[in-house]
């Protein structure tokens, strides 16, 4: 059971990298044991070159990845602050002006 709860730990939540945000170019990945231990995603912003503690709001986010060789989805976490939801969303809400 807690071999379960461990291998979650890694899989829940996910980090962004958002340097093409504007271009609607968002990459994510999985957190690393370091990360986890830190608490990188889920208690700090899952933005990679953001660091904020402060208000950090959930998406769910479909992740597409492989795994050896096999394509897989999976419905994970991403924790946002603030200025980098508005990154997250960017596009749809240039669309909208």
């Amino acid at each position: 059971m807690a071999r379960k709860y461990y291998d979650k730990l890694f899989k829940e939540y996910c980090l962004a990298e958002m340097s093409g945000y504007k271009k609607g170019r968002i990459g994510m990945r999985w957190r690393t044991q370091q990360e986890v231990f830190e608490g990188k995603g889920q208690f700090r912003c899952g933005n990679l070159a953001c660091t904020s503690q402060e208000e950090l709001s959930s998406y769910e986010m479909n992740f597409g990845y492989q795994e050896r060789g096999e394509k897989k989805n999976a419905l994970v976490k991403l924790r946002l602050c603030p200025e980098c939801g508005v990154k997250l969303n960017y596009r749809k809400l240039k669309e909208k002006e």
